[in-house]
């Protein structure tokens, strides 16, 4: 799993410094993870490339909530940056190895916003007489 443009780009949009738990001479980062915290939410990521696992874990502190996405045979993370309007627009995007499972994105700033859907919807997917 590849984590473009690298860990510490990611770390820098979440504002914080990665930690980095566990290296391996050969396969570099073998545990890392990023956190924001904001007035609002708490936002955490953990990260094991080798297994290709991340840990997606949301707190909201107003109203008190708490998400955790457990996302498994992840391909890669990416921060992408997207110019509109004259202002800089940065997301996190989480890509799997199976196309059937949608990119999972997550924006930090200005407000915090989480979007995923699990597969694309195909006929097949439905019993016949919703078809």
């Amino acid at each position: 799993m590849q984590t473009l443009p690298s860990i510490d780009a990611l770390a820098e949009y979440f504002g914080c410094q990665p930690r980095v738990e566990a290296t391996h001479p050969e396969l570099g980062a073998l545990n890392y993870e990023v956190e924001c915290d904001t007035e609002h939410e708490r936002v955490t990521l953990s990260v094991l490339p080798v297994a290709e696992e991340v840990n997606v874990r949301v707190f909201t502190k107003t109203p008190s909530r708490f998400f955790l996405l457990g996302l498994e045979d992840v391909r890669e993370i990416v921060v992408m940056s997207e110019e509109e309007e004259g202002e800089v627009d940065q997301k996190v995007e989480i890509r799997f190895h199976n196309t059937e499972v949608q990119t999972l994105s997550l924006r930090l700033r200005p407000v915090f916003m989480l979007i995923w859907g699990n597969q694309h919807d195909s006929p097949e997917r439905h019993p016949p007489w919703e078809r």
